[in-house]
């Protein structure tokens, strides 16, 4: 999904802000941004985390995880370089309230 990112205000959206470094090839380093906290009232809205350009604040990858609810996916971001050496950025996810950690690997064609 490229565009704009769906998450909610009350998701906290921006708690966690990591560099990742260029994942849509176009020589400005990219942002990692975790949005925390689930809405009950509006359970559509999940933990969350974007990456987004650096240079347009476009959309680029959204990723909705956790294995619960409250677990606060997105908590926690960080970039790690490039893990599996393929030559995008890797990046890591936390949701402390799961203990999961959940690494993932830049791909070919998947950013916009």
């Amino acid at each position: 999904m490229c565009g704009k990112s769906r998450v909610r205000p009350e998701a906290y959206y921006g708690w966690a802000l990591a560099s990742i470094g260029d994942a849509n090839a176009d020589g400005i380093p990219d942002l990692l941004i975790g949005a925390p906290t689930y809405n009950f009232e509006f359970p559509i809205y999940p933990n969350t985390a974007d990456v987004v350009s650096g240079s347009t604040g476009a959309l680029l990858q959204h990723f909705d995880a956790g294995l619960y609810p409250q677990d606060s996916y997105g908590k926690a971001v960080a970039g790690v370089g490039d893990v599996n050496l393929d030559g995008l950025p890797d990046f890591a996810i936390g949701s402390p309230y799961s203990s999961l950690v959940e690494l993932r690997a830049g791909e070919a064609g998947k950013y916009c």
